[in-house]
C-alpha cells in the first residue's frame, strides 16, 4: 500500500510523498524528529500541527491533494 504524506511549512510551501507501508514508521519518525516546525499529515491524519495560519493550511492541503502520489517517491522530500 502507498501512503500519502504531506509536509507543510509555515510559509505555505509543501512537499508530498508516496510511502510504502514498510517504510512508513521510519518516515514518520524522521519527520517528527527532524522537521518539528512543519505540519505533517499521513493519509489525511495530522500527526504534527506546526505554527501555521488556518488559511495557509487550507490552501496548501488543497494544492497537495491534486498532487497525490500513486507510487513510492523515495528518496523522500
Amino acid at each position: 500500500m502507498i501512503h500519502h504524506t504531506i509536509g507543510i511549512y509555515p510559509n505555505g510551501e509543501w512537499k508530498c510523498n508516496g510511502v510504502q507501508s514498510e517504510h512508513l514508521a521510519e518516515h514518520i519518525a524522521y519527520n517528527l524528529r527532524f522537521r518539528p516546525g512543519r505540519t505533517f499529515y499521513v493519509d489525511w491524519i495530522c500527526l504534527n500541527k506546526g505554527p501555521i495560519k488556518p488559511e495557509v493550511l487550507e490552501v496548501a492541503l488543497k494544492a497537495a491533494d491534486k498532487h497525490r502520489p500513486t507510487s513510492d517517491t523515495a528518496p523522500y522530500v
